[in-house]
């Protein structure tokens, strides 16, 4: 069985970290982090960002997987590990077809969260992982994985003990 990894951000830069671990038939991504550096190349929040994944993939600062994204395909990984919540580790999660996992310490689900119950990692209500709306409450948009130090992922052959 061959385990590669694959780097599409987080080299020689500071954030926009998004790794592709694939080990026989199950491939994660560990993070899927905002690039800041290069995002504001073309965008100056709160006035100007980006609109969708469309945006963001022509200017390579998305990998171009197809099935990554809102697509009518199965999504071709089985999920994404957050290692913790800074954006540059989770920002372009929102991005991702809703199918595909989230998967993250119990604090880390908690801070994305609270995150975005103040503001929104994504461009429109499509993208948001959360909201908080002043009616109805708190709403969870996406299913989060949590685990804890010790805990152990199994994902069929593969392994993951978070530390």
């Amino acid at each position: 069985m061959l385990t590669s990894l694959t780097f599409f951000g987080g080299l020689e830069e500071v954030g926009g970290n998004k790794i592709l671990l694939e080990d026989g038939e199950v491939k994660l991504f560990l993070d899927f982090g905002k690039n800041f550096g290069k995002e504001k190349k073309y965008y100056r929040e709160p006035f100007l960002k980006p609109k969708n994944e469309k945006h963001l993939l022509n200017l390579d600062l998305l990998p171009e997987i197809k099935g990554l994204y809102h697509d009518d395909n199965f999504p071709p990984i089985d999920g994404v590990i957050v290692s913790h919540p800074h954006l540059d580790h989770w920002g372009y999660v929102c991005f991702l077809d809703t199918r595909i996992p989230i998967y993250c310490g119990e604090c880390t689900k908690k801070m994305i969260l609270n995150y975005e119950f103040c503001s929104y990692s994504g461009t429109s209500s499509e993208y948001y992982l959360a909201n908080f709306r002043k009616k109805s409450g708190r709403e969870v948009y996406r299913d989060f994985n949590t685990f804890r130090t010790g805990d152990i992922l199994d994902m069929e052959n593969l392994k993951i003990e978070p530390v």
